[in-house]
């Protein structure tokens, strides 16, 4: 009789448990399914794809896992997460979540609202003298001491001396130039000679390149710099513009160049690249490296010190127009010494 009662109240016991793991199962789905409601880069259509790629996945199971329906399943997948991200870096991106907005209305409110963006205007109330000013300052105000500053000036000036006269030999392919007018970036505004990079992009003459390359080999051969590349067009931009319109660090200073000087820019540095190699832990100022990238090595570098018990030292130093400010001398000595 006792043992009788006791198994009853063991198989009473298994049964409480048993519904006590299925309840708490259940609430966790249900908590899951409401945080997916509450992420803000879900909407209606994210929605509708992810419930195509879960009848893409179920007829992909249950087709014996055939090639067909896998490939209908991996297009839509990837379509997925294409949408997830762009609606993720539409959260964080106030000017793509604008623009997304903007062509998200109907016709009439779309033209409406372009209207009253053409009548907004932004001015800026400070004197051009001033603004002049503050650009030169950029260039000419060094962050080194006087005396490192006269000497790497005298030693720059000594080189120029010593090459000065001197024919160099360099040789640009076509190719490399045709390379590059094809790699010009578009919507850009016009330098002081009136021409764009849409004229030399999408020219249909094989001589250009050409023309271009012998162009480019003489002024590098002979030391030559053509006026006109030392000129830009200062445009001034507000940063914020809910801050004051008159306060000089609330201005961007935009320098516009001319077409042919940003290719024979990009020329150099596409011949500097193929000599000298940045330092792999440099993110700033590289191509396809950003801040971000910086800040991911930075976290991982926290989780590694944490899981290893071990200390971590970091410094963050933020320098105002810390490029801006690069002494030219010392850098023509350092790409002589490299």
């Amino acid at each position: 009789m006792i043992i009788m009662k006791l198994n009853k109240k063991l198989a009473q016991s298994a049964l409480k448990a048993h519904h006590e793991i299925l309840s708490k199962r259940s609430n966790k789905e249900k908590r899951s399914r409401h945080r997916l409601k509450l992420k803000k880069w879900w909407d209606k259509e994210l929605n509708w794809i992810h419930v195509r790629l879960n009848n893409a996945y179920l007829e992909y199971r249950n087709s014996g896992w055939r090639q067909n329906e896998r490939d209908t399943y991996r297009t839509i997948k990837k379509e997925f997460r294409a949408r997830k991200r762009f609606n993720q870096k539409l959260k964080r991106d106030h000017t793509l979540r604008m623009i997304e907005d903007l062509f998200n209305n109907s016709k009439e409110n779309f033209w409406r609202k372009i209207a009253r963006m053409e009548r907004k205007h932004i001015t800026i109330n400070l004197d051009v003298e001033k603004i002049k000013n503050e650009y030169e300052k950029i260039f000419t105000v060094s962050n080194l001491s006087n005396d490192e500053e006269r000497i790497n000036a005298s030693k720059v000036e000594k080189f120029v001396h010593d090459n000065a006269g001197k024919t160099f030999k360099s040789s640009t392919n076509s190719s490399l130039i045709r390379l590059m007018l094809n790699g010009l970036s578009m919507n850009k505004a016009i330098g002081i000679r009136g021409i764009s990079h849409e004229m030399l992009k999408y020219n249909t003459s094989n001589r250009l390149p050409v023309v271009l390359s012998k162009f480019f080999d003489l002024l590098t051969n002979h030391q030559i710099t053509p006026k006109l590349f030392n000129i830009s067009i200062i445009k001034p931009i507000i940063k914020d513009v809910n801050k004051p319109n008159d306060d000089i660090n609330n201005i961007r200073l935009v320098a516009i160049s001319d077409a042919f000087a940003n290719l024979y820019e990009r020329l150099l540095l596409h011949r500097i690249k193929s000599k000298h190699r940045d330092h792999e832990k440099q993110f700033g100022f590289k191509a396809n490296s950003s801040c971000n990238h910086a800040a991911y090595v930075l976290k991982v570098a926290v989780n590694l010190a944490k899981c290893r018990g071990q200390r971590l030292y970091a410094c963050a130093l933020d320098a105002i127009k810390a490029f801006d400010k690069v002494s030219r001398d010392k850098l023509w000595l350092k790409m002589n010494d490299s």
